[in-house]
């Protein structure tokens, strides 16, 4: 995330580009509210827990749209 803000903020085209970044980490509330936050700028790979947890708290989020 950092090194795509450091490009936007230079004024480079961003869109399009992909990054993927390997963490080993907790699955910790701070996290999820940071990965939440960037919205459909983000997609999580693994580990499969993270992944359901996600997507389910966006298909909670989207049925208040629906």
């Amino acid at each position: 995330l950092l090194a795509v803000d450091a490009l936007r903020e230079a004024g480079s085209d961003v869109k399009g580009m992909v990054a993927i970044f390997t963490y080993q980490m907790r699955i910790t509330y701070d996290l999820r509210e940071q990965i939440l936050s960037m919205g459909s700028n983000v997609e999580v790979l693994a580990p499969p827990e993270l992944k359901t947890l996600i997507k389910e708290e966006l298909r909670k989020s989207l049925e208040k749209y629906t």
